[in-house]
């Protein structure tokens, strides 16, 4: 953690993370192992950063990251594979070589049905463990609000007359 970055409540940091200057994370965010977060990215509360992702400097996260992706801007995309960072992380070429045929399908294909392309992906010969994790990680996103797979995880407020 360097100067002046902000966790605040409720955050869930794994291993290996690092966060520039300036960095700020809103309440109940999980930022997954090897992610590395550049400075004055600001995140938004209940999204999940995913591992050996890299979010680029000046960024506003409201979603959340995908593994082994680079996102940046505001609003934040995902630009490409972490390909640097995954070398970096002992990766072969092999295992970043199908990781980025899974970017292209999940983020460069004409089909617009992103659980179609996930079959596609969970039904081929070749499934290594990251595309596995790519894979489970897109499922839940889907299941959380705006794209903010921990927001389901917030328990329900009941109202007390």
């Amino acid at each position: 953690f360097i100067s002046c970055s902000h966790i605040a409540h409720d955050c869930i940091i794994e291993d290996n993370v690092l966060l520039a200057h300036g960095v700020l994370l809103g309440g109940h965010i999980k930022i997954e192992k090897h992610a590395k977060l550049m400075g004055l990215a600001g995140i938004q509360p209940f999204v999940t950063i995913g591992q050996h992702s890299y979010v680029g400097g000046l960024s506003r996260i409201v979603q959340d990251v995908p593994p082994y992706m680079i996102v940046e801007g505001n609003p934040a995309k995902v630009r490409k594979v972490n390909v640097i960072g995954l070398e970096r992380s002992g990766f072969s070429q092999d295992g970043i070589n199908t990781i980025k045929d899974a970017f292209k399908q999940l983020f460069r294909s004409e089909t617009l049905n992103r659980n179609q392309i996930l079959s596609e992906l969970e039904n081929q010969d070749n499934l290594i463990p990251e595309v596995k994790v790519l894979i489970d990680f897109f499922r839940n996103v889907d299941k959380g609000k705006s794209g903010r797979y921990r927001e389901s995880l917030r328990p329900t407020l009941t109202n007390i007359s």
